[in-house]
């Protein structure tokens, strides 16, 4: 077992290694760079992964594959930092009014499954969505 803390560094650094690597894609696509949130992201995506919520590559068998939901996604670049840190992902994101979709344009070249949902949060039924049931 790696102690929380030096975990917590490891995960710091994978994140910011990969929100470079973002920016530099985001920039080629004309991508928004929204730098002043990878801050944020890094440090949910860390605790994710403390936590144990997090797991991709050999740690996942095809049927345990864990679906991500973001609630209150607005363009989904939280889901976009998380597949960029993990890879091929399963994503939900959940929003009750639409945006311009430019982050997950890209996700959906690059992870797993991904719906978004345009619903209010209280009208939501996780288990109508197919990847869920």
């Amino acid at each position: 077992d790696v102690p929380a803390n030096e975990s917590l560094g490891i995960v710091a650094r994978e994140c910011a290694q990969n929100a470079a690597e973002r920016r530099a894609r985001e920039e080629e696509l004309s991508a928004p760079t929204q730098s002043r949130h990878d801050t944020q992201f890094a440090g949910i995506v860390s605790a994710m992964r403390l936590y144990g919520l997090v797991r991709s590559g050999a740690d996942v068998r095809a049927s345990d594959k864990p679906l991500y939901v973001e609630f209150g996604a607005g363009r989904g670049y939280l889901s976009h930092f998380l597949s960029d840190a993990y890879g091929d992902v399963d994503l939900a994101l959940v929003e009750r009014r639409a945006y311009r979709h430019k982050a997950e344009r890209s996700l959906r070249r690059r992870t797993g499954f991904i719906e978004r949902l345009t619903i209010d949060i209280k009208d939501l039924n996780l288990n109508a969505v197919d990847a869920v049931a």
